[in-house]
């Protein structure tokens, strides 16, 4: 995703296009979601009551990556 609005940012650019004047402001918000996805996954618990917690928490961490990049 975030080399797609880079080169979508660049190609409005050459064309004299404004509708992508918000490119960096959208790749940050990309970069940020994915990061969060990231280390959510990266929990080492112990007891089952907080793996089935970091569970669902990766789960609706992906999902807001999901959401951000259909935006």
């Amino acid at each position: 995703m975030r080399k797609v609005i880079t080169l979508t940012a660049q190609w409005c650019e050459s064309r004299g296009l404004s509708t992508w004047r918000q490119h960096v402001y959208n790749l940050r918000q990309v970069k940020r979601h994915m990061r969060s996805a990231q280390n959510k996954k990266r929990s080492r618990a112990k007891s089952p009551e907080q793996q089935d917690k970091n569970e669902a928490l990766v789960k609706a961490a992906h999902q807001d990556y999901i959401d951000c990049a259909q935006g």
